[in-house]
């Protein structure tokens, strides 16, 4: 009887206060949009890199993309980081033992070490 009161205040405890765990929240990606604007804003291309990394974006990016980037002024430069970022951050990730499977990092059975259920990781 003792171990059922016990338990039902833990259960009754957990329901009140809803699990938390520590999240942090991933920086906005820089779009080639702001790139485009800063450009033209005449913000230099090492403060537009640093953003880039700051942010840790990663582009997908093909030859049209090069084109009209290179075409709004963008410095090459940047567009070389901008293309080396896809590559980097495969490295990056075959280096991970917890992303040896390539999937999305909120709904993966190889995320996390924490294994709630089948499903969400933590």
């Amino acid at each position: 009887m003792r171990y059922g009161v016990l338990l039902a205040l833990a259960a009754l405890s957990s329901a009140v206060t809803g699990c938390h765990y520590h999240h942090v929240r991933a920086p906005d990606p820089v779009t080639t949009e702001e790139i485009i604007r800063w450009t033209k804003g005449g913000v230099p291309p090492d403060e537009i890199i640093r953003r880039i990394e700051d942010s840790r974006t990663v582009y997908r990016m093909d030859s049209k993309d090069v084109v009209d980037l290179h075409n709004q002024g963008v410095d090459q430069k940047v567009i070389d980081h901008m293309l080396e970022t896809e590559r980097r951050h495969i490295e990056r990730r075959s280096r991970d033992p917890w992303h040896h499977h390539h999937c999305d990092p909120y709904w993966c059975p190889y995320h996390s070490p924490v294994h709630i259920g089948f499903g969400w990781y933590f």
